[in-house]
């Protein structure tokens, strides 16, 4: 797996397999670099990184040396993440001079509780909604997945993120 194929889409690099481990991360580093360099030559980039709780700290590595070489170009680098994971808290990238945090709060009962009325329509039940607003706790992933959940009709919603996202993938 290449995080450098995966994210730009262009192909595996074959001649990174052969090389020692520190050779790789820095051949990799610097192709990354490269490529994020081309791209801003051609035009203002804006890079969306999603996800990055799960992020490995390879990645985080290589992601963290373009920022920090990248000062001179028109760069935007929005990273995403879930606070609270434990997996990316402490080596987030918000360390950059220029960095800003925005922290989101969770969903209000009756935010959700308005989502799920609009989705589900209104005449759905009272129960059902306040037991999908219950159960999902201000998580808008979650609400989304329970309410996909009752769409289908598979009986009982999920107790879970994670048995929401196993039963759609088993659906």
């Amino acid at each position: 797996y290449s995080l450098l194929a995966d994210m730009t889409r262009r192909g595996r690099p074959s001649s990174l397999s052969s090389l020692p481990l520190a050779a790789s991360y820095e051949q990799l580093q610097l192709a990354w670099e490269s490529f994020v360099r081309s791209e801003c030559e051609q035009h203002p980039l804006v890079l969306v990184l999603e996800d990055m709780q799960w992020a490995d700290a390879t990645s985080l590595r290589i992601v963290d040396a373009v920022i920090r070489h990248a000062t001179d170009l028109p760069l935007v680098v929005v990273a995403l993440t879930r606070t609270g994971t434990g997996a990316c808290d402490e080596r987030t990238l918000v360390h950059q001079k220029e960095a800003a945090q925005v922290h989101l709060a969770p969903l209000s009962r009756s935010a959700a509780a308005r989502v799920v009325r609009f989705v589900l329509g209104p005449d759905a039940a009272g129960a059902a909604v306040m037991e999908i607003v219950q159960r999902a706790e201000g998580n808008p992933f979650f609400l989304e997945e329970l309410v996909r959940a009752r769409l289908q009709g598979g009986g009982a919603i999920p107790e879970t993120v994670i048995g929401a996202v196993q039963a759609r993938i088993d659906g």
